[in-house]
């Protein structure tokens, strides 16, 4: 199988890029971004090209298609957006693009955990480098034939403003309130 692979950008809804997720298929890295208008034809037509590659054109009855997923769709109806959630089970690369004195490109600078709030948050433009796979019919696992995306890396490209969650002062939030005292019996 040929390299399938692209990279697109949008909005970081949220990443497990350091630290892996726990889920139903065991630990996985992934990340959720809400592409930008247009990126969903750019991976549709290398959905295309994996279908071709994998099946001859002829996609297997009751195909998954867990790439690009409009947000109408049961999990995420609030979204009315096309987005990715691409996962992988290795660790991907997380990124910013900058100048070195006398190059002339941008180099890949790594984004240590340490510094991720500041560049990975929920309203952050990034780019997200996938690869496109065709998986077949599982039946022990029960799994239908499907194609998905797999998670390389991530790569900040600006600043945006921050969705919400997190971010507020308690002491602002909470002014004018008073915590009942409770006793707390640690042997119950």
């Amino acid at each position: 199988m040929s390299d399938l692979k692209i990279t697109v950008k949008g909005t970081l809804l949220n990443e497990n890029v350091y630290v892996p997720d726990n889920g139903e298929r065991g630990e996985r890295y992934n990340c959720l971004v809400i592409l930008n208008e247009g990126e969903e034809d750019r991976i549709e037509a290398l959905v295309k090209e994996a279908i071709q590659e994998k099946w001859g054109g002829k996609k297997p009855a009751g195909l998954q298609d867990w790439t690009a997923r409009y947000g109408d769709e049961e999990d995420r109806d609030s979204f009315e957006k096309w987005y990715i959630h691409p996962q992988s089970k290795h660790k991907p690369k997380a990124v910013r693009m900058a100048r070195v004195e006398g190059e002339p490109k941008p180099k890949a600078h790594a984004i240590d955990s340490s510094e991720a709030d500041d560049y990975f948050y929920p309203g952050a433009q990034v780019a997200v480098s996938v690869d496109v796979f065709c998986f077949d019919e599982d039946k022990k696992k029960k799994m239908k034939a499907g194609v998905t995306l797999g998670l390389n890396a991530l790569c900040f490209v600006k600043h945006g403003e921050r969705l919400s969650g997190g971010g507020v002062d308690p002491d602002e939030e909470f002014d004018g309130i008073e915590s009942e005292e409770v006793e707390v019996d640690m042997y119950d």
